[in-house]
């Protein structure tokens, strides 16, 4: 996998207030993020590597809360059943 870099462009604040650091890629896409999560002494000009990895318990944690409202939502059908009873129409 290639490295992502970013340079800090600019600090900037949103509506609220709230203190954005802006990241640019080296095509020109932007990403803001809060200020307080970039690295200790980093500042403008500087470039940050990012490293990007996937959180498996956040990502089973997040299916499951979804799983739980569409139950609520839907009932406690299942997908085929569904399937079934649309394919029969």
């Amino acid at each position: 996998m290639s490295e992502l870099r970013v340079t800090i462009d600019r600090i900037e604040h949103d509506q609220h207030g709230n203190e954005l650091a802006v990241l640019t890629f080296d095509d020109g896409q932007q990403l803001n993020i809060p200020l307080e999560r970039l690295p200790e002494g980093a500042s403008v000009g500087m470039v940050l590597q990012l490293d990007l990895t996937i959180d498996s318990s956040e990502t089973e944690r997040r299916r499951n809360a979804i799983k739980q409202v569409q139950s609520r939502l839907f009932g406690h059908r299942s997908r085929t059943s569904d399937q079934d009873t649309r394919e029969q129409q």
